[in-house]
């Protein structure tokens, strides 16, 4: 197998191995992610170390890799939210401070090719560390999934996937993401 697939099993991997250690939390659901697939025109500035990925040393200021997960209908991601709960990104990121990971869940209508945000994962909200951190979304997105899946034609189904984006801001800038999980969170 090339070196590169291996990193992408490894990282994969990584990801599910890491969701499934986080569903210890008793009043979280923890969904199962997939192997992200790095933008081909990022693919110079991003490396694989442990089943991370992270931006090389040598990619430039300014510069953003995006890295794409597919999310698919498993576990509760498939069921629909009470009136009282609600879904939080929860990550294992590096951000220095001079580096910094964005992760936006986006909704692809088929009908209509309408893209949508439904929740975003800020690593500057978060306290700038050398090491690798974990950290939750704030607030409390309350959105239904409306799964493509069916035979019959419906005109809100949608497919779903999870956009990653590492950048830096300075030289010397960490980025880097290890993991992460969308969870239904039942206060």
């Amino acid at each position: 197998m090339p070196a590169c697939y291996l990193r992408k099993y490894c990282f994969g991997l990584v990801v599910l191995t890491f969701l499934a250690l986080s569903m210890s939390r008793a009043h979280a659901q923890t969904w199962v992610g997939s192997t992200g697939t790095v933008d081909p025109n990022s693919t110079n500035l991003v490396k694989y170390i442990n089943g991370r990925v992270e931006l090389r040393n040598d990619a430039p200021v300014g510069s953003v890799a995006f890295i794409r997960y597919n999310v698919l209908p498993v576990r509760d991601l498939a069921s629909d939210l009470n009136s009282i709960e609600y879904r939080v990104f929860d990550a294992r990121f590096l951000d220095d401070g001079a580096g910094h990971v964005f992760l936006s869940l986006i909704q692809v209508n088929q009908s209509t090719g309408v893209l949508t945000t439904l929740m975003t994962f800020d690593s500057n909200a978060f306290s700038p560390s050398a090491s690798y951190q974990r950290g939750n979304t704030p607030g409390n997105p309350t959105f239904n999934f409306s799964w493509a899946d069916s035979e019959a034609f419906n005109p809100s189904d949608s497919v779903y996937y999870v956009e990653a984006q590492l950048s830096r801001s300075a030289a010397g800038g960490q980025a880097g993401l290890a993991g992460f999980s969308i969870k239904k969170i039942v206060p």
